[in-house]
């Protein structure tokens, strides 16, 4: 499901040809509720790549689909982009972290995206005093988490602003945040809010992973 999966699947065909070796698209799921949507992409991709074998693979990640490979394979792999397979294969960064036994080809760039920049989280709870606040941190905007989810954003003017005893649940805003696998050009007029200080960056469930900060 990643972003170049038919260029993959086109340059693996053509490899096969070339080398007269058997070649083949293998599209991974992780449970049986992803296993419909493999199925779709396979399907799809048959019709623009009809002379190649298509399977289906059931693997929790990159290390095990690997596994079910035979010995002497090379794996096409689509550039590092938001699929949760690429993101196995590559890990927070762009560095190949998962090959095959005989190795792998990575075919065209991908947008850089946020997991690939993002740093740690930097947040606050709901329930933190605003003043104490004002003297632990010197953002000017910063997450609220609660539970490990993100739940919104405080910023240094409602906290200044707050009388004694008032909590950060009281001041703070909607939460306003950007996904793990959003491109970096795609996030600029989020940051516009938050500059210079991090954007939260959540993970598929909500939940606060990291911060991203732009040039």
């Amino acid at each position: 499901g990643g972003p170049h999966s038919p260029l993959a699947a086109a340059v693996a065909a053509r490899l096969g040809r070339a080398t007269g070796l058997p070649a083949s698209m293998v599209c991974a799921y992780r449970d049986e509720d992803g296993q419909s949507g493999a199925l779709d992409l396979i399907q799809d991709l048959y019709s623009q790549i009809p002379d190649i074998e298509y399977r289906l693979v059931q693997a929790e990640d990159a290390a095990e689909l690997t596994a079910q490979v035979g010995e002497d394979t090379v794996l096409v792999l689509g550039a590092p982009g938001g699929g949760w397979l690429q993101r196995t294969f590559f890990g927070q960064g762009a560095k190949l972290i998962q090959t095959a036994p005989a190795g792998a080809i990575v075919v065209r760039s991908a947008p850089r995206r946020v997991f690939q920049e993002m740093t740690e989280p930097v947040y606050t709870s709901p329930l933190h005093d605003a003043q104490d606040l004002l003297r632990i941190y010197p953002q000017g905007c910063l997450a609220v988490s609660d539970a490990g989810k993100l739940v919104g954003v405080v910023r240094r003017e409602a906290l200044e602003s707050a009388a004694p005893g008032v909590i950060v649940g009281d001041l703070m805003e909607k939460p306003v945040s950007v996904s793990t696998v959003d491109a970096l050009d795609d996030v600029r007029d989020v940051w516009k809010e938050f500059d210079p200080d991090p954007i939260p960056v959540v993970g598929d469930d909500g939940s606060l992973v990291g911060g991203i900060a732009l040039d």
